[in-house]
């Protein structure tokens, strides 16, 4: 039996990864389809959605689920996660918030070490252009006081 070399033809089961999912930025998805991209059963979806995994986007109109690209990024992190943690649904919801925690936590210590390099160089674009005025000076003095 021939295999393809297409990497969309295996399945999850063959490779054992996660195959790399990147939606439309406004793309929403009915559960159907949302079960078949994360790789879970309908029903589980729905579970997910009442023990409060993910958030369906609400559709007045149409009714029914239907799932953005986030909810579909956090359903594929579920079924990850079943396969370690299996049906407990409670601990795969405590994993999924502290991922979310050390994700924030990262994108704000990353933004906070680019912050002071950009405003370093904008201190010396500014100190290069103009002469040292008194104002300089006094934040430097006031820099050398806190360190003392």
């Amino acid at each position: 039996m021939a295999r393809s070399t297409s990497t969309f033809s295996h399945t999850k089961a063959e490779t054992g990864a996660l195959e790399l999912f990147e939606p439309l930025p406004n793309a929403v998805y009915t559960i159907d389809f949302a079960a078949r991209l994360a790789d879970l059963p309908r029903r589980t979806v729905l579970v997910c959605c009442k023990y409060g995994l993910v958030a369906p986007v609400v559709d007045d109109a149409a009714g029914g689920y239907y799932f953005n690209s986030d909810a579909i990024h956090v359903l594929r992190r579920v079924a990850v996660l079943r396969d370690v943690c299996g049906n407990d649904l409670a601990g795969i919801k405590i994993i999924l918030d502290l991922t979310n925690a050390l994700e924030s936590l990262e994108a704000q210590l990353r933004a906070m070490s680019r912050g002071p390099t950009s405003v370093k160089i904008e201190e010396r674009a500014r100190g290069n252009g103009q002469n040292n005025s008194s104002g300089s000076t006094k934040v430097k003095t006031d820099l050398r006081r806190k360190r003392k």
